[in-house]
């Protein structure tokens, strides 16, 4: 099962990247062990397109 979540909409001004704090989303992955759950993530990850002009 995966999670994917944004905390900003196109437009949003976004900070300089310097630290976590400055992320603009996460994933959370889970399965039956590690391996699967990083396939997971790295699936959502994949079909996730970020732009920035």
């Amino acid at each position: 099962m995966t999670h994917s979540e944004f905390t900003v909409r196109p437009g949003d001004p976004l900070r300089a990247p310097v630290d976590n704090s400055c992320r603009i989303g996460h994933v959370i992955a889970t399965a039956a062990n590690p391996a699967q759950a990083e396939l997971l993530a790295d699936r959502a990850v994949s079909q996730t397109t970020i732009e920035v002009a």
